[in-house]
């Protein structure tokens, strides 16, 4: 395969013209499971318009603000279109294994910022920091964050998501 002419065909081929990135990466299938199962219980007990999507933009927004806020004095990172290759970690899993692919189309912005967040993490803390620790970190707080607010809800892990029927549990598929 050869590289684009355009250094940034790779950036718009994953944007789409509403202002949304996909974003992908591997997560553990636990904490899959547990995030699929918090976004069904919010859409059936307290917003039936909850998504993946905000349920990412707003873990992502906040672990960044935590992690800059203790990395970067508080200051924002500067936004990135790609994240920086680097650094080798020896005790980190081996790709495919033990592992689940969690996609979902995020604002431009945020998808911007967390690349950004992991670039200014290789340089302030670890070369090794990778996308999958910030979205494996940031999911696990958001899940708990969700979890405090609404205690009155006890939302099982769930294998798969609920496709076009937000809020109504009970409606047969065609």
């Amino acid at each position: 395969m050869t590289p684009p002419d355009d250094p940034d065909e790779e950036t718009r081929a994953s944007t789409d013209r509403n202002g949304l990135a996909h974003l992908q990466s591997d997560i553990s299938p636990d904490l899959y499971r547990d995030a699929v199962g918090v976004v069904i219980g919010m859409q059936d007990h307290i917003d039936s318009t909850y998504s993946t999507r905000r349920l990412l933009e707003e873990a992502f927004t906040a672990y960044c603000v935590e992690l800059e806020d203790h990395y970067n004095d508080g200051r924002r990172w500067a936004p990135a279109t790609q994240i920086t290759r680097g650094g080798i970690d020896p005790t980190a899993r081996a790709v495919g294994k033990s592992l689940k692919p969690l996609q979902s189309w995020i604002e431009i912005g945020v998808r911007d910022r967390c690349y950004g967040t992991v670039n200014g993490m290789k340089k302030a803390a670890s070369p090794t920091f990778t996308l999958r620790d910030l979205v494996e970190s940031a999911l696990n707080r958001h899940i708990d964050h969700l979890r405090r607010t609404h205690n009155g809800f006890d939302w099982e892990p769930q294998d798969q998501p609920r496709r076009g029927r937000r809020g109504r549990p009970n409606i047969p598929m065609e």
